[in-house]
């Protein structure tokens, strides 16, 4: 077994945010390095130890001999604090979504066999490129300290009112007095706490409780559901924010399913709207939500049924 420290030239990007080198003919998935950077000084994670593969991590970014042109000092607090976010938060604008381009690229190959040639996959990176996120959900610890989860794990990383725990992908309106304003409140150990910011700047924030467990019997009766949830409590405003896609406004629920990025909902629905033939009489959203790309179907093709 190859073990302790390494120093290993990176071959190319691997889903969750990983790189992928080779010691001693074995795949090393490591966090932190980029593809294309050489004599790159790892630790490997022995107590992970597969047969096929082994894991590691960039001990020391200022030592790597030939660093990628892309590798930027890291930007978010909560992941140097060990939170599960921002994977790249040590790599630009241009080289995050060309990482991001390979993967997918690579998948295709890889699994389907297909390749996709650049008139095939287009990649964008949309603006801003910190501080573009509206929504979070944060998890309670059995103490009752929230905030984001740990890496692997159910761990939180608390939030501070120094902005400690902060995410560089919260926009500003909301992370700015979050960890005071949740401090005031006695949250659930085991809840979630999602928190929204509509386009209005209004915050809401919902407590969602632990769900209770199902029963582990020995034949478990076929079709038997989990006991239902307790019903939310809202911290904040009055349960939904203002989400607006062109001139429509809508209600959304704080804890349901919306773009994480601010500009992405409308990035997508103009995408949609340029693609839909006029004359088109059939359309599939296989992405409900909301109804906000089935809304740009209909506005792009008026008699269209969806």
């Amino acid at each position: 077994m190859s073990g302790g420290m390494q120093t290993v030239d990176v071959l190319g990007p691997a889903h969750g945010g990983t790189s992928v080198a080779r010691v001693d003919g074995r795949a090393v998935f490591v966090r932190g390095a980029l593809p294309g950077e050489q004599g790159v000084p790892v630790a490997l994670d022995e107590a992970k130890d597969k047969a096929r593969f082994l894991t590691g991590e960039v001990v020391d970014a200022d030592a790597i001999a030939v660093p990628s042109p892309h590798r930027v000092a890291p930007v978010c607090a909560a992941a140097a604090a060990g939170a599960g976010c921002c994977d790249l938060d040590f790599v630009d604008a241009q080289g995050s979504v060309e990482f991001k381009r390979q993967v997918v690229v690579e998948q295709f190959q890889r699994i389907g066999g297909i390749e996709l040639g650049p008139q095939v996959l287009e990649s964008r990176s949309l603006t801003p490129f910190t501080g573009y996120r509206t929504r979070v959900r944060l998890g309670v610890d059995a103490s009752g300290q929230v905030g984001l989860r740990r890496r692997g794990s159910n761990g939180v990383v608390a939030l501070g009112a120094d902005g400690s725990g902060v995410c560089a992908q919260w926009a500003p309106g909301l992370a700015e007095g979050l960890a005071e304003e949740l401090a005031a409140h006695e949250l659930t150990p085991g809840a979630e706490v999602c928190v929204a910011l509509g386009d209005d700047g209004v915050r809401g924030i919902v407590e969602v409780p632990p769900r209770p467990p199902r029963a582990h019997t020995r034949r478990r009766r076929r079709g038997a559901k989990r006991p239902a949830a307790a019903p939310r409590s809202v911290l904040a405003g009055d349960g939904n924010v203002t989400r607006t896609i062109g001139d429509r406004a809508c209600p959304v629920p704080v804890e349901s399913f919306w773009q994480a990025h601010a500009g992405a909902s409308a990035h997508y629905t103009a995408w949609v709207a340029r693609n839909t033939a006029q004359d088109a009489t059939v359309g599939w959203d296989l992405y409900g939500g909301a109804g906000v790309l089935a809304a740009a179907m209909l506005s792009a093709a008026p008699g269209i049924a969806v």
